[in-house]
């Protein structure tokens, strides 16, 4: 909610606040009654930012919408300098992730996950965000938008719900109120009692924003010995060479050392049966989705593909480069 300490903001104004910018679309003071001006000490509550500005930036208004894009860009580049400026002091280093992060917060390289952390002392907050530090974040890195000591209240669920981040509390228990508020906004309150369950549960949620990678499982390979039939109803006799081929999975059709196929297994034979699966050492007739192109002589590999989830420290950058080094 900005407090106005000079002139006079009305709505239709452009303002420009930090990294954010846009024309206030409404404004209400702190009765939740809708004005359309307010003059200096006033606080007010005002939509039509692009995003929700940090605590204590100040705001501007601007003569047009490119000169408040350029002040919340200028405002970036600054933050940028200064966090070049941090990660090379004591002459640390710099992950490519990390340089990427820097460079295009909003890159696919790199996430960002919003926290709000309240707890009962100051001390517990700064041992939680200690423990979490220890967490890889050249992927997703962790933004605290609030932390602080004292109850988990209204305005940080409102702040969760604007930012979509995740409100930890630690030996806290929301009132009925608050909890009632969050539901509604479809917040959801983790509350904790031991600092390791929020490491694990923010690992957790770090790892599901990553993309997820498809990886390969070999399951056999197989020789076309003949072709049989005409048509669309061809299909290859094979022997199956190494481990199994399977009905549904993936293959891949060599002929040389060009790659005439790739797709599905669609059908499987044994003798005059349909099967789900052939073994090494066996004889078989198979089909393929949309390929009918066979020639003896042609290899095929029979895999499956799995969606699989990464682990924070498997995303790590594999390159690690000297700050010092950037400077040209």
């Amino acid at each position: 909610m900005p407090r106005l300490q000079a002139g006079t903001l009305k709505v239709g104004d452009i303002v420009s606040a930090g990294a954010s910018y846009g024309k206030v679309r409404s404004m209400s003071n702190d009765l939740g009654q809708s004005v359309m001006a307010a003059g200096p000490s006033i606080a007010v509550q005002m939509s039509g930012l692009d995003s929700v500005p940090g605590a204590g930036e100040e705001f501007s208004v601007c003569s047009s919408e490119q000169d408040a894009r350029d002040a919340a860009q200028t405002f970036i580049d600054k933050i940028r300098v200064q966090r070049l400026s941090d990660m090379s002091s004591g002459g640390s280093m710099i992950t490519l992730s990390s340089l990427a992060s820097v460079d295009d917060p909003d890159s696919e390289a790199i996430q960002r996950m919003n926290l709000i952390v309240k707890a009962d002392t100051i001390g517990v907050v700064e041992a939680i965000r200690s423990a979490l530090g220890a967490l890889p974040q050249e992927s997703v890195t962790l933004r605290y938008l609030l932390t602080g000591a004292g109850d988990i209240t209204v305005s940080d669920v409102d702040l969760a719900a604007a930012s979509q981040a995740l409100l930890v509390g630690f030996n806290l228990e929301a009132s009925d109120s608050v909890e009632t508020h969050a539901k509604a906004l479809g917040v959801t309150i983790m509350t904790y009692k031991v600092i390791y369950d929020i490491v694990d549960d923010i690992k957790a949620a770090m790892e599901g924003k990553l993309k997820a990678v498809q990886e390969k499982i070999p399951l056999g390979k197989a020789e076309v010995k003949a072709v049989f039939g005409s048509g669309k109803k061809k299909v290859a006799g094979c022997m199956i060479t190494q481990g199994k081929v399977q009905k549904g999975a993936s293959v891949t059709v060599t002929r040389g050392k060009k790659v005439v196929y790739e797709g599905k297994l669609v059908s499987l034979r044994r003798v005059k049966d349909n099967v789900d699966e052939v073994s090494e050492g066996t004889e078989c007739g198979l089909g393929c989705e949309d390929f009918l192109e066979w020639s003896a002589g042609d290899k095929i590999e029979c895999y499956l593909m799995v969606s699989k989830t990464r682990r924070l420290e498997e995303a790590r950058a594999s390159t690690a480069v000297d700050i010092a080094t950037l400077a040209g």
